[in-house]
C-alpha cells in the first residue's frame, strides 16, 4: 500500500474530484476531534495510522475521507475514495465542456497561464521509444 488512505486488498482507493454525492468522513470538521482525529491525519509518514483509519472508516460505510492536502499552505480540501483494487480499465465519456472566454482571459491575466490548442498528431515528434 503506498497512498496515504489506501485500503487492503480487495478495496482500493482513488482520489479524484467527483460531483455525485458520496458518503465521505469529513476530518476537517472540528467534530472530528471528537473521534481522535486532527489534522496530523494528512500529513502523517509513514501511512500506517491513515490507512487504518481508512479501513475503520470503510467498515463503519463511509466510501471517502474529505481532508486537507498535505502540502497546499491555502489547506486545500480533497476527497479520498474508496472501491475496488487495482486500475480501472473503462471510464464513463465525460462531456466534453468548452473553457469560456472569460476564464482563459482571468488564466491569462491573474495566473499567467497561457491556454493553447492541442498539438495534432503530425506536429509532434517521438524523440526517445522506450
Amino acid at each position: 500500500m503506498d497512498g496515504r488512505f489506501d485500503l487492503p486488498e480487495p478495496h482500493g482507493t482513488c482520489e479524484l474530484q467527483i460531483p455525485e454525492e458520496v458518503l465521505a468522513a469529513d476530518v476537517t470538521s472540528r467534530r472530528a476531534s471528537g473521534f481522535g482525529i486532527t489534522a496530523e491525519i494528512g500529513t502523517l509518514v509513514p501511512y500506517q495510522r491513515p490507512q487504518s483509519w481508512a479501513a475503520n472508516l470503510f467498515r463503519a460505510g463511509f466510501r471517502g475521507i474529505f481532508y486537507w492536502l498535505r502540502h497546499d499552505p491555502a489547506r486545500s480540501e480533497a476527497l479520498a475514495l474508496f472501491g475496488p483494487h487495482g486500475e480501472r480499465k473503462t471510464w464513463k465519456r465525460g462531456r466534453e465542456r468548452a473553457i469560456s472566454g472569460e476564464l482563459i482571459r482571468r488564466l491569462r491575466t491573474e495566473c499567467g497561464i497561457e491556454v493553447v490548442a492541442p498539438p495534432r498528431s503530425d506536429q509532434l515528434r517521438i524523440i526517445d521509444e522506450m
